[in-house]
């Protein structure tokens, strides 16, 4: 009995060995399958790390890319702005002028009152806007409107010796400002009606409205869109040396200011629709 027992554990073993064997190798197995795992998965986060690091070198990149781009566009509309062409001196421009003729807005003391220019203003409740109430359009729609003021608005009751010497009290500026008038022409013969004294009564009643003046001395010059104008007035009643001389001098000053000169004349002779000699040379 104890021969065959022996025997048999003999017979044995050999699988237990082969057992051993097999279970040694799944082990083996395991270990490197999940060693091949980590090492796949270290390399996947290093890629993904990567990627990221890429990612956010690339939106650094982009940024200051956009950043020098946007500077370099700055610079070039600030070099642009600096860099515009001057106007060309010869550019034209579109103004309105509108000359009016001889305005008295007053009356000679020897006219009748009932009928006269002061007459109608009060009829109409001394609204200054009634005398140039058909032709205001025009003058709010042009960019200058000049006139010859023949009168005086002055209080003065000292005259000189003539036919006729007109006035208007001082107030009677108003019409022109209510009319769109900017400028008046002082050199003609009832400047002076009275005096000195109604022709400084003038020019204050005239400031007052902020109406400018030209003429006896006096010179205007107003720049409209872009052109600078000049404004003279003479009386040329006859052929004199000297006040051609000044009115040539006049000129060049203001031709030397780049001005656009336009001269207000009052000459002629009253009834007559044809120039005289002195209107001719």
């Amino acid at each position: 009995m104890q021969k065959r027992k022996y025997k048999r554990l003999k017979r044995k073993k050999p699988y237990k060995k082969l057992f051993i064997l097999c279970l040694f190798a799944v082990i083996i197995f395991g270990l490197a399958w999940t060693g091949l795992k980590f090492v796949s998965y270290l390399s996947t986060s290093s890629d993904a790390s990567n990627k990221n690091l890429d990612i956010e070198k690339s939106s650094k990149d982009v940024k200051s890319d956009a950043i020098i781009n946007n500077d370099k566009s700055n610079t070039t509309k600030d070099k642009n702005a600096n860099s515009k062409e001057p106007s060309p001196k010869n550019a034209y421009s579109e103004v309105i002028l509108t000359a009016v003729g001889d305005c008295t807005l007053g009356r000679d003391d020897k006219f009748s009152f009932e009928g006269s220019l002061p007459h109608a203003i009060k009829k109409n409740g001394y609204d200054y806007s009634y005398i140039f109430k058909n032709v205001s359009s025009i003058f709010k729609n042009d960019d200058i409107t000049i006139a010859n003021l023949e009168g005086t608005f002055t209080n003065s009751n000292s005259k000189a010796e003539k036919q006729f010497a007109f006035k208007a009290p001082p107030e009677y500026a108003k019409i022109l400002t209510a009319g769109s008038v900017e400028g008046v022409n002082l050199s003609n013969n009832h400047t002076k009606d009275y005096l000195d004294k109604g022709f400084q009564d003038t020019k204050a009643a005239l400031d007052s409205e902020g109406i400018s003046y030209f003429g006896e001395n006096n010179v205007w010059t107003k720049e409209v869109n872009g052109t600078k104008f000049g404004f003279l007035g003479y009386k040329g009643f006859s052929n004199n040396k000297e006040l051609l001389e000044k009115i040539k001098s006049d000129i060049k000053n203001l031709k030397n200011q780049d001005c656009v000169v336009v001269i207000n004349f009052h000459w002629g002779e009253e009834g007559h629709y044809e120039p005289n000699a002195v209107q001719k040379i």
